[in-house]
C-alpha cells in the first residue's frame, strides 16, 4: 500500500517542484522582497551606514584600536546538564523573563519525549556546572581586564 501511495504522490510532487524551481519561485521571491522593501520604507538603504558601523565599528588602517563593533567574546548565561536522560538548565546570570522560559524548556520537552521524571540531576553535577560557570565568568573578566 505504501508503494502505491508513493507512486501516486511522486508525479504530483515532481510537477509542483518543476513549477516552483522555474521562474515562479524567482518572481515570488522578488515580489516578496519588493513588498517588504516598500513596507519597511527601504530600511536596508536608510540604515546601511548604521548597520555597517555596528558590525565593523571604527576600523582603521593605521593600527589604532577602533571603538565599538561586534565582539567574538561570549559568556554563557546558562549551562545545560544532561544526566541519565534527564536534562536540567542551570542559570548562571540574573534571571529575567527569557531565562525563566528557557529554564522550563527541558522539563517541557521531557514530558513529551518521555524523559524520566522520577530521577533528578545529582547535586555533584549541579555543583560542577556552577563551578564551570564561575570559572568561565572569571576568565572573561580576566581577558577584559587585559584588553583594557
Amino acid at each position: 500500500m505504501a508503494s502505491s501511495f508513493e507512486t501516486t504522490l511522486f508525479p504530483i510532487v515532481q510537477t509542483i517542484n518543476e513549477y516552483l524551481s522555474n521562474y515562479v519561485l524567482v518572481i515570488l521571491l522578488l515580489g516578496v522582497g519588493i513588498w517588504y522593501t516598500i513596507k519597511t520604507r527601504c530600511v536596508q538603504v536608510r540604515c546601511f551606514k548604521e548597520g555597517w558601523n555596528r558590525v565593523f565599528g571604527n576600523i582603521t588602517l593605521n593600527g589604532k584600536k577602533g571603538g565599538g563593533g561586534m565582539s567574538a567574546k561570549m559568556s554563557p548565561s546558562a549551562v545545560l546538564v544532561i544526566q541519565n536522560g534527564v536534562t536540567k538548565l542551570v542559570n548562571i546570570k540574573q534571571q529575567d523573563a527569557v531565562t525563566k522560559v528557557l529554564d522550563m524548556v527541558p522539563d517541557f520537552v521531557n514530558k513529551f519525549v518521555g524523559g524520566k521524571q522520577e530521577e533528578t540531576v545529582s547535586e555533584k553535577a549541579m555543583e560542577t556546572a556552577q563551578e564551570i560557570a564561575v570559572a568561565s565568568e572569571e576568565a572573561e573578566k580576566h581577558t577584559e581586564e587585559k584588553t583594557e
